[in-house]
């Protein structure tokens, strides 16, 4: 059975197994992991066919993208929880994450740098790229 997607694409053709065997992997987390002996059984394929299907490159790039898609829904839970951690006093780390995803900290040479002393202060640096406009200017 080919996957709808190739025909349009160049995507590889995906057979039942297959798609089978990236959707149980792209789920297999947390602690109720499955070996991938058992995901093998499952699937009906040997553990060697399933081990020479995760070095496709390709074939991961599709239980990644399963991956991905299927966790889009948790997302303003986990923005919800960022936000919360980076209010705190200690959520030096959820803010340059949160600054991350909300854009402000992209390509160029922004960024930010927290050091923090062992038994002393943390220190948090926004590097922010030269506009060629100073503080005058604006």
């Amino acid at each position: 059975m080919a996957s709808p997607k190739s025909a349009d694409n160049n995507l590889p053709d995906w057979d039942a197994q297959e798609i089978q065997a990236q959707t149980l992997l792209a789920f297999n987390v947390g602690a109720n992991r499955t070996t991938y002996e058992e995901l093998a059984k499952q699937i009906g394929i040997s553990r060697e066919t399933l081990r020479q299907w995760r070095m496709n490159p390709k074939f991961i790039d599709e239980v990644n993208r399963i991956s991905k898609e299927a966790t889009k829904a948790d997302l303003p839970d986990v923005l919800d929880m960022m936000v919360y951690s980076a209010r705190k006093p200690d959520g030096i780390a959820d803010r340059k994450l949160f600054l991350q995803w909300a854009g402000e900290i992209t390509g160029g040479g922004a960024g930010v740098k927290v050091t923090t002393e062992p038994g002393g202060p943390t220190t948090i640096e926004l590097n922010w790229p030269d506009t060629g406009m100073d503080d005058a200017d604006e």
